[in-house]
């Protein structure tokens, strides 16, 4: 038996991932160009701590993963797995918005487009497990007499 996933749950998350694709574009640009002022840069990384908080809480709390378990209670364990890794993440982009003060020098932008890309291989990591677990919830045919 296969569930299937409900139009506006998967608009929902698609929406909420282009959000996060776009502030993690506009970041890593504002990185290369090194042109813009802290303020800015401030105002970038907090944008992106905002969105990635409204979106872990929609997987916790009555969201997507809650819809994941519904469908597939076999999947708990993963689910939590994944719910611990959120904080760490959110916890990395908010060290490096909190790091940002009047002068923004060349060895900021260096340190800072490191600590970003590291954040972004481990949040693409936590998406590509997060995808794998709906995939399973929602693709999988368990127990089918075909």
């Amino acid at each position: 038996m296969t569930s299937e996933i409900q139009p506006s749950f998967a608009e929902a998350i698609k929406h909420e991932h282009d959000e996060l694709e776009g502030a993690l574009h506009r970041l890593r640009l504002a990185l290369a160009d090194r042109s813009e002022t802290p303020a800015v840069m401030r105002s970038l990384f907090h944008n992106l701590a905002t969105e990635l908080e409204t979106h872990f809480a929609h997987e916790e709390r009555g969201g997507y993963f809650s819809e994941v378990l519904a469908a597939a209670p076999r999947l708990q364990n993963q689910i939590e797995l994944l719910e611990r890794q959120h904080r760490p993440l959110l916890v990395m982009i908010k060290q490096v918005r909190d790091s940002i003060d009047g002068r923004l020098g060349a060895t900021w932008w260096e340190d800072t487009a490191a600590h970003f890309e590291d954040f972004v291989h481990h949040f693409i990591e936590h998406e590509v497990d997060e995808n794998s677990l709906l995939q399973e919830a929602y693709c999988q045919d368990i127990g089918s007499d075909d």
